[in-house]
């Protein structure tokens, strides 16, 4: 249910993008820019409200891993103090595939140390699924910071033009740095 909600959040506030768009583009309105310049200020209030709940919704998520994380080192001291010293090597190499601390297995730096149970497998899944989400926010937050610019461009108003340009230059930046980041490691993954 909590998708599906974010996804329509997601869905009305690029129907607001494409609105902002179409007014702009409204020769015979009175004011079109001013008018498509509100629609992007409500679109970006709404997508930076979207962000911070699921920037919460990570935190919260992130707080349950941490919980399974220590499940599982409990679990795996209960199991190691009940064994003679005989099988405990046999028990440290069960510790290593209870749990994912392999760095090249890991995509989150948040996730190692999670059991590969099927909550913990349901817990990455769902934090992938949330950071994607976020990604998605942040694009559509650029595309409304480089639309917002090409308004104050056309209003003549440089500081405000410069300050949104820069802010959808920043948000790109940082996504295109989440992208290299991942590939880096997809490519460390293959070399080895």
């Amino acid at each position: 249910m909590l998708s599906i909600a974010l996804l329509m959040n997601l869905i009305q506030i690029q129907g607001l993008i494409r609105q902002a768009q179409l007014v702009q583009r409204d020769e015979e309105m009175p004011d079109a820019r001013q008018v498509a310049l509100e629609l992007f200020k409500v679109a970006e209030n709404e997508i930076t409200s979207h962000m911070t709940e699921i920037n919460h919704l990570l935190q919260q998520h992130h707080a349950k891993g941490e919980i399974l994380k220590k499940e599982a080192a409990a679990h795996q001291a209960q199991v190691s103090s009940s064994t003679n010293k005989g099988k405990e090597k046999e028990k440290e190499q069960d510790k290593d595939d209870d749990t994912e601390d392999d760095d090249d297995e890991e995509d989150n730096v948040e996730d190692r140390g999670i059991p590969k149970t099927p909550a913990g497998k349901e817990h990455k899944a769902k934090t992938h699924s949330l950071k994607a989400r976020l990604r998605e926010a942040k694009l559509v937050l650029h595309q409304i910071k480089f639309l917002m610019g090409d308004v104050y461009h056309v209003l003549e108003r440089s500081k405000e033009e410069d300050e949104a340009y820069q802010a959808a230059d920043d948000l790109r930046k940082e996504l295109l740095k989440s992208e290299l980041v991942s590939s880096s490691k997809v490519e460390f993954r293959l070399m080895l």
